[in-house]
């Protein structure tokens, strides 16, 4: 790849630029793009420049020559000298942006007296986490650093920030929310909640700390509840008192599974003509449900454009009679029109196939070599322990339990109070919901790995608030942006997968062609496939602004 000054004629002038010449290895042939248009020889005669193609057949030299040292230096560098930047971050600041919340942060911090630093510190924590999904001391400080503009906090600005986090939590999570709302006249009509527990140690104590999150027809996050108690109480009927009270939807439906959909929960969703939509663990279905969902006989069948099944679905709605808890501990048995949606999914079951032969596998291995009960770990499922007087306790293979979790891989099933929604858009609110907990489930893990990020219940709270904003950008991303043909595990890897290797001025891209590359080129109108970029085209994309007729 070299650069060289092209002459081109045109009515009697020449028009001078330099040309870059690259080589495709593919096609075996090269060609040339402009690297620096000059202007048109007359014009670019002064003063200083009296020969201008000789001035810049030298610059070019130079050019080249500089070109040539970098590249000699850069094959001395070792790896762990190289500087790897993901830029796919860019996509949520123009959001960020697009939604206003840096001037409304600013008026926040003001009303509170407080420094307007906090929110640059802020918003890289959260660019950290989209690029990166951590949330320990290092993992965060390693994440700061693969950010284009890397700033350098120490440890006491990003504890106290995640503390004023925590402090404000409830109203900078509304700062979210609101703005969505405003930006795109969101009417909560049908507005989807769950809730989930975690325990954490803080100081040698264990708190339970109950997240609701209410979403939006979109499933776009805009409500947020941290509860931190001393006991596993019930706290939910005050947490969804709250929320109605706040954002006065016209129904709050349930997605969740036995937990906030159980017991007195369900009792009171169905009292109160709240929803649910409640996936059920195939061990819990009854027989009627059992033989319904292996039963053949109407459902539909999805294939690929190959021919090959995809998966099969059917549906059915009919009257229940539900046993439930009421909230002074009784049972009550109530009748309740309920639709339940089956669906079996070719993918799922070699998925699932796979998992379970592994296991057995597993146990079999432990078995002949006369393993521990202690050594089986998650194979332990598919062991029965023989108890023998006098004797030790024989081991044997449950193959009971082993076919019957083979006949029902691939298989899923959902009831819900929602007998209007399509059984797709029940499936895809439950994975989506489902995609939200498994990343709150992530980001508690990692926090328990720092204890100075548990040390007290401010850092919870702030750490689970910018967990907070990723998913709900994440959405906006998914929904907004892609118009949700996209799962969002394919947008998460995306993003975290838009990565440049620094080297000297020059940026290397790392990106693999994609069909969701070319589509974000196609919405923003940028270029994002190119071999090498420069400073000035990656600060080209974090001041991409968003336009109505894109979202």
């Amino acid at each position: 790849m070299s650069l060289f000054l092209k002459q081109t004629k045109t009515k009697n002038r020449i028009f001078l630029q330099i040309s870059e010449t690259t080589y495709d290895k593919v096609s075996k042939k090269s060609s040339n793009k402009c690297y620096k248009k000059l202007g048109f020889l007359d014009e670019l005669i002064s003063e200083e420049i009296k020969d201008p193609i000789a001035y810049y057949k030298n610059e070019v030299e130079k050019l080249n020559e500089n070109r040539k040292k970098q590249f000699e230096e850069t094959k001395k560098l070792k790896i762990d000298e190289r500087r790897e930047k993901r830029v796919g971050y860019f996509v949520a600041k123009s959001f960020f942006d697009f939604l206003g919340l840096k001037e409304k942060f600013f008026d926040f911090c003001k009303t509170k007296g407080l420094d307007t630093y906090y929110y640059e510190i802020i918003e890289n924590l959260i660019f950290s986490k989209i690029i990166s999904i951590s949330s320990s001391r290092n993992s965060v400080k390693n994440s700061l650093s693969f950010l284009y503009n890397e700033k350098q906090y120490n440890n006491e600005q990003i504890y106290s920030t995640l503390e004023f986090l925590g402090k404000y939590y409830q109203e900078i999570s509304d700062i979210l929310g609101i703005q969505i709302k405003n930006t795109f006249k969101t009417v909560y009509k049908n507005t989807f909640f769950d809730s989930f527990k975690s325990f954490y140690n803080v100081n040698g104590n264990e708190i339970c700390v109950t997240q609701s999150i209410l979403m939006d027809e979109d499933i776009i996050p805009f409500g947020l509840s941290i509860e931190i108690e001393n006991s596993n109480k019930n706290s939910l009927g005050k947490i969804l008192k709250t929320f109605q009270l706040k954002y006065n939807p016209e129904k709050i439906i349930r997605v969740a599974d036995r937990g906030i959909n159980y017991g007195n929960n369900l009792y009171n969703a169905i009292i109160h003509d709240n929803g649910y939509i409640l996936p059920l663990p195939l061990s819990s279905l009854v027989d009627d449900d059992k033989e319904w969902l292996l039963n053949e006989n109407d459902y539909e069948n999805i294939y690929y454009s190959n021919g090959n099944l995809n998966y099969k679905t059917k549906e059915d709605t009919k009257e229940y009679l539900v046993k439930l808890i009421k909230n002074d501990g009784n049972l009550a048995l109530i009748k309740a029109k309920q639709k339940r949606v089956a669906v079996y999914s070719v993918a799922l079951n070699e998925k699932k196939r796979s998992g379970i032969n592994n296991l057995v596998d597993q146990a079999k291995v432990l078995f002949y070599s006369n393993a521990q009960k202690s050594d089986y770990s998650k194979s332990l499922k598919y062991i029965t322990i023989v108890k023998q007087p006098g004797k030790p306790d024989k081991i044997e293979i449950n193959q009971e339990k082993i076919d019957s979790e083979l006949k029902y891989a691939g298989y899923k099933m959902i009831v819900t109070s929602e007998n209007n929604f399509s059984k797709e858009n029940l499936f895809k609110i439950c994975d989506t919901v489902w995609k939200i907990e498994n990343y709150y489930q992530f980001l508690k893990d990692h926090s328990n790995d720092d204890s100075e990020n548990t040390k007290n219940e401010n850092r919870i709270k702030g750490n689970l608030l910018t967990g907070f904003y990723v998913i709900t950008i994440y959405r906006l991303i998914e929904s907004k942006i892609f118009k949700n043909k996209y799962a969002p595990d394919e947008i998460v890897n995306f993003i975290k997968s838009i990565k440049l290797l620094e080297i000297g001025d020059i940026y290397i891209n790392l990106l693999t062609p994609s069909p969701l590359v070319n589509e974000l080129e196609k919405i923003f109108d940028i270029t994002l496939s190119n071999v090498y970029f420069k400073k000035s085209q990656i600060e080209k994309l974090f001041s991409l602004k968003i336009k109505k007729n894109i979202v």
